[in-house]
C-alpha cells in the first residue's frame, strides 16, 4: 500500500473520529480522502478492509449503510503517528542550550518507561544516564505529546541548563555542534 495513501487515509479517520465512540459513514471518509488528495475505489475499499482486519477500525451497517468506528488500537495507532510526524525538533541554530529530559517511572510502568527510552534513542536524543536524556534544541511540546501518550506526565521532567559539566564536548561532538 503506498505510504502517501496509509497517512493520508491515518489524518482523514483522525478528523472524523474525535472521539472513539464516535462512528463515521464510508462516504463521509471519502468526502474527506478526496480533499486531500486523488482516490482509487478499489485502494480505498482495500485499505479499509486491511485497517479492520487488522483491528484499527470496526464496522457495521445501519440503515443500509456502511459506518465505521475507530477502536482503541486504531486511537493509538493515530497517536503514535501524530507523534512521529510532529517530532521536527532540528533547528538550524542552537540557541546555547541544552534540554535534559528527565524521568522516574516506577516498576509497574516498566513498559511505558522502555518505551519512552526507546523514542527518545530513535529520535537521536543523547542517553546520559539510564532515565536521563539531552537534546539540544526546544522539544518541550514534543516530550509533553509523548508523556501524555504513554500516560507518563507526571514523571517526566524537562530541565535547561547551558552546561553539562565534565560531559561538554562529548555531548556537543554527539549532536555535531
Amino acid at each position: 500500500m503506498d505510504k502517501n495513501f496509509r497517512e493520508n487515509l491515518l489524518l482523514a479517520l483522525d478528523d472524523l473520529s474525535l472521539a472513539l465512540w464516535e462512528a463515521f459513514s464510508r462516504e463521509s471518509l471519502s468526502k474527506k480522502m478526496l480533499k486531500i488528495g486523488r482516490v482509487d475505489t478499489r485502494y480505498f475499499n482495500r485499505s479499509l478492509k486491511r485497517y479492520e482486519n487488522s483491528g484499527l477500525i470496526k464496522g457495521f451497517k445501519k440503515d443500509d449503510k456502511d459506518y465505521y468506528r475507530l477502536t482503541e488500537k486504531g486511537f493509538l495507532k493515530i497517536s503514535e503517528h501524530k507523534i512521529k510526524n510532529n517530532f521536527n525538533l532540528k533547528q538550524k541554530r542552537w540557541d546555547g542550550h541544552w534540554r535534559l529530559v528527565v524521568f522516574d517511572v516506577p516498576e509497574d510502568r516498566k513498559y511505558a518507561r522502555e518505551a519512552l527510552r526507546r523514542r527518545l534513542k530513535f529520535f537521536k536524543f543523547f542517553p546520559f544516564q539510564k532515565s536521563v536524556f539531552v537534546f539540544p534544541y526546544p522539544c518541550e511540546k514534543e516530550i509533553r505529546a509523548l508523556g501524555e501518550y504513554f500516560k507518563i506526565n507526571d514523571r517526566i521532567e524537562i530541565i535547561i541548563t547551558d552546561n553539562l559539566g565534565s560531559r561538554n564536548e562529548e555531548i556537543k561532538s554527539f549532536f555535531n555542534l
